[in-house]
């Protein structure tokens, strides 16, 4: 079975997901791995608005 993750697009996606999560300090818990790489392998518009979500609700320290 083909793991899409392995595409450019699911592994921006992927990276901007994790990156925003970091950022944001959000503590990944068991079985949140798997839910990112179902996340990054939406639409990209999609991620890129879930991204927003998360820096909105919690900015980083540069942001504020």
């Amino acid at each position: 079975m083909l793991d899409t993750l392995c595409t450019d697009i699911a592994a921006a996606c992927w990276g901007e997901l994790a990156t925003a999560l970091a950022d944001a300090r959000v503590p990944l818990a068991v079985g949140d791995v798997t839910c990112l790489r179902r996340l990054a392998k939406l639409d990209p518009d999609l991620v890129a608005t879930i991204v927003r979500w998360i820096r909105t609700a919690r900015p980083t320290s540069q942001e504020k």
